[in-house]
């Protein structure tokens, strides 16, 4: 496969000295590799796009000195759409969920407090979703909760009999020792160098590997799934960019055709001239010396089109409503958004049940590293409990202040909270300063307008028969 031919010295050198250097595995470590590249944006894994492209168009173009895939290799198409559909379908954190334990609930939700947490668990639900599954190590800062993600193309596993259940993880890193190969099971943590020797040995203190796996595919194994035929529609894609670029290349300025001059000297800027000499005619005669200009027939505009509408196609596969895929269809609201993007919502109702269990799984870990890495003191046997935000109905804001209103009126929706959503008060500020904050506001109207001039606010207290603060 193309991907191996892209990646298989890359995968072998990561994992020398491990016995995952088998014909299995680096085909395994490089189709997960191909799809990691295209989702981020460091220098390497750009660079590595074009590897990928190249040995995909390798059996279409020739290849060798001169040949235009060769010239062109440093400068493929890098685009990738990935991230952009990965950012639409995986929504299930767009919202920060709400966790709860059921014992020391205030102490173990201050370890969940830290500032790149939720953006670093959203960030690997769009990697498990890309690859099916990826490994995350919850571990402490300076007191500060972080996570490690590791894509499928950056680890290796053995499992009990059922192939699910972990009993072993390996993976690459570098420390002053250089490269090396770090290996974690439930009594120990090991280190090794390139050519496998043990270099370290030391009692795993956590008692349990400190891994959780986020899964959001069920198969016969770990090594199943992910989005492949996603990155096929990609390469597609640059492909037809990479034929665009050559066709305005060689469209871009006129061929010029010298015949049966016998100079080889002429250049015209700013293409060199193509030279034809000893062309003959009828009977072996040569013919008259010309200087011909061929103008290129440019497609480039067709070749546009195709793209646009493979990359269309390729959003609409992945499930993305109209509004998304099509830049001119205006964004949907309310129930028509809903119904739009009702496929979404139902995979994101899959994803959560997966994504509960993962949660719940790394919730143990956490409580465990914190307490054996003297963060705090917790209670392991708290149980974590967490319910996701509903997805998003976007409503139009003045429909949606209408509504609110009227929930305000049938005692769904408290005074206090109205204010909080719609005069921006800060959810920690308490229901009697903010209705006291209300009717000094309403006063400022009187000396503002020379009377008290008819709010929302009032109009809710007294349909409410809420007691008005205002003097």
């Amino acid at each position: 496969m193309y991907y191996v031919n892209a990646f298989s010295s890359t995968m072998t050198n990561l994992f020398q000295g491990t016995p995952y250097v088998t014909e299995k595995n680096i085909d395994s470590l490089c189709y997960y590799r191909a799809l990691r590249c295209m989702y981020d944006e460091d220098e390497e894994y750009i660079e590595q796009r074009r590897t990928l492209l190249y040995e995909f168009l390798r059996h279409t173009f020739d290849v060798g000195q001169g040949k235009t895939l060769t010239r062109y290799k440093r400068i493929l198409p890098i685009d990738s759409d990935i991230p952009r559909i990965l950012k639409n379908i995986c929504t299930a954190y767009n919202d920060v969920p709400n966790r709860e334990f059921d014992t020391d609930n205030d102490i173990i939700r201050v370890l969940y407090q830290s500032p790149t947490f939720n953006a670093s668990i959203r960030d690997a639900y769009r990697k498990a979703k890309l690859c099916s599954f990826v490994a995350v190590r919850p571990f402490f800062l300076n007191q500060k909760l972080r996570l490690d993600v590791l894509t499928p193309d950056l680890f290796r596993v053995s499992t009990d009999a059922t192939g699910f259940l972990v009993e072993e993880i390996t993976y690459p890193q570098w420390s002053e020792r250089g490269q090396e190969t770090v290996t974690w099971n439930a009594n120990t943590v090991t280190y090794a160098d390139i050519r496998g020797n043990v270099t370290e040995q030391r009692d795993n203190p956590y008692g349990l590997i400190p891994f959780a796996f986020m899964r959001l595919k069920q198969g016969d194994n770990l090594y199943t799934g992910g989005m492949f035929a996603m990155l096929e529609k990609q390469l597609r894609i640059n492909k037809d960019k990479f034929q665009q670029d050559v066709m305005a290349e060689f469209n871009s300025f006129p061929i010029k055709v010298a015949t049966n001059l016998g100079l080889k000297n002429i250049q015209l800027s700013p293409d060199r001239i193509l030279f034809i000499d000893n062309v003959v005619q009828g009977e072996g005669q040569l013919m008259p010396p010309s200087l011909d200009i061929i103008n290129g027939d440019s497609s480039y505009n067709d070749m546009q089109m195709l793209i646009d509408a493979r990359q269309k196609q390729a959003l609409t596969d992945a499930g993305l409503p109209p509004s998304i895929v099509s830049q001119q269809t205006a964004p949907q609201a309310g129930i028509s958004r809903v119904i739009e993007r009702l496929e979404l919502i139902e995979t994101r109702e899959e994803d959560i049940e997966y994504l509960t269990t993962f949660e719940q799984e790394m919730a143990r870990i956490i409580l465990r590293v914190a307490n054996t890495d003297n963060v705090t003191t917790v209670d392991e046997q708290a149980r974590l409990v967490i319910k996701f935000a509903d997805e998003r109905v976007y409503i139009d804001p003045a429909d949606e202040y209408q509504l609110d209103k009227g929930k305000v009126r049938d005692g769904v929706l408290t005074v206090a909270v109205f204010y909080r959503k719609w005069a921006g008060y800060r959810h920690d500020i308490p229901d009697e300063e903010i209705l006291s904050s209300v009717s000094n506001r309403m006063k400022e109207d009187v000396g503002v307008w020379g009377e008290a001039m008819p709010t929302t606010d009032t109009v809710i207290q007294q349909e409410q028969n809420v007691p008005n603060t205002t003097p």
